[in-house]
């Protein structure tokens, strides 16, 4: 078990160094979940690489996160470092929501996405007028596919799923703002409900498929040449 931040990575050497480099990566200050998270008996979130996991067989999903009833985030142990990282801090924004947002954060944030209008479907609900899969048109997962370009320089490119709700880039900053802000109310009286699982992006005809191949294979290439020139050391002790 090596300790990164506030995670605790349960994985081979290479696992643990792509969680490190996405957290290097990542301006969140991940600190700032602890408070909550301690009220809730957690001193860490645990990252698990588990092919074994029911959710996870069958290429179905890549991963998923238990924010409220174990604080553990679950990861396909399969997939290349930079897919690994892109999951990663996808599951890292919805514990994000689940120990720093509040209702009233969650609101202002639903409604900029909505072009500042009050939106007519809730934040953990799918909008009822969007085409597609349920899953993509729920505004916590939008929020959390937007943290990794919100907070970090990681690219998701081709390893990214589409969803509904999708942040103009105009709006960054004033979202950061609203996640940065510090609380201004207690906390939720009811548990906010388990993110859904993350899945793999579409793939929909060959010739997207193979362009999707290509993109990944240059990405991570891209990614492996960075990691040569940054080389990363452990900064903790295995534990």
């Amino acid at each position: 078990m090596k300790n990164v931040s506030i995670f605790a990575v349960d994985g081979t050497p290479e696992q643990v160094r792509a969680i490190r480099r996405a957290v290097r990566r990542c301006r969140f200050d991940f600190d700032r979940l602890l408070p909550r998270m301690e009220k809730k008996g957690f001193q860490s979130v645990r990252v698990v690489f588990d092919g074994n996991s029911p959710l996870l067989q069958g290429g179905r999903f890549w991963a998923f996160a238990q924010t409220v009833s174990r604080c553990t985030m679950t990861v396909r142990p399969d997939i290349s470092p930079l897919a690994t990282q892109v999951v990663f801090l996808h599951e890292a924004g919805h514990f994000v929501d689940a120990f720093l947002l509040t209702d009233t954060k969650r609101r202002q944030i639903h409604q900029l996405y909505h072009g500042n209008t009050e939106p007519d479907h809730g934040w953990f609900v799918a909008d009822p007028k969007a085409p597609g899969d349920p899953y993509r048109r729920e505004q916590q997962e939008g929020f959390a596919s937007d943290f990794i370009r919100l907070f970090s320089d990681v690219q998701p490119g081709p390893f990214q799923v589409a969803y509904t709700h999708d942040l103009p880039r105009s709006l960054h900053a004033e979202i950061r703002q609203i996640v940065k802000r510090e609380r201004e109310e207690p906390e939720e009286p009811e548990p906010i409900p388990e993110p859904e699982p993350t899945p793999p992006p579409d793939e929909p005809d060959r010739d997207k498929a193979k362009l999707t191949k290509a993109l990944r294979s240059a990405m991570e290439r891209i990614e492996a040449a960075k990691a040569a020139l940054d080389p990363e050391e452990d900064e903790e002790e295995e534990s």
